[in-house]
């Protein structure tokens, strides 16, 4: 997860941002304008396709400027989904570089709570690293509580130079009650 491509609590929102879930269309401008090893926009997507997930992103004027996913089917935070049952856990909350700190993150977090809230999702979850407070501190700002409960993470992926990496994260679980 990149949170801390979020933005500050404090941040404006940025001018006309529209956030939408992604389309063919949409993945083709992020694979040649946003390029990401391993293609993670095109694994999400795949994902999207099978309706396991959403892949939101926030655009302006055309050009992608982040994206989060909704995860419909289970939570990939076991620890999350045992103890808030029927959680719809959002997660790779990414903003590009040149767009931090200008309240996209902001946008797609709120445009991810309404997708939740329209399915009629008691809870809404996330998993932030321990290592992130002003991550933490952000979503707390948008309504989120710390659960207490940390998760351990670890995934394999693909650097910014092919190379083949292994990662382990400890995320604390945050939680948004929606009833």
């Amino acid at each position: 997860m990149l949170d801390d491509e979020l933005g500050s609590v404090g941040d404006r929102p940025p001018d006309v941002v529209e956030v939408r879930p992604c389309s063919a269309e949409d993945l083709a401008e992020l694979r040649s304008t946003w390029p990401i090893a391993a293609d993670v926009a095109g694994r999400h997507f795949a994902r999207q396709r099978s309706g396991a997930q959403t892949l939101m992103v926030a655009w302006q004027h055309g050009e992608a400027m982040g994206s989060v996913v909704i995860r419909w089917r289970s939570a990939e935070l076991a620890e999350i989904g045992s103890r808030y049952p029927g959680v719809i856990e959002v997660a790779h909350l990414q903003v590009r570089s040149d767009h931090r700190r200008r309240g996209v993150g902001t946008c797609l977090m709120q445009a991810a709570e309404r997708q939740v809230r329209l399915r009629k999702a008691p809870w809404i979850g996330l998993g932030v690293g321990v290592e992130n407070p002003q991550a933490a501190a952000l979503y707390e700002h948008l309504g989120y509580i710390r659960t207490g409960l940390v998760a351990r993470s670890e995934y394999d992926f693909l650097d910014e130079n092919g190379v083949q990496r292994h990662a382990i994260e400890w995320n604390e679980c945050m939680i948004m009650d929606l009833r």
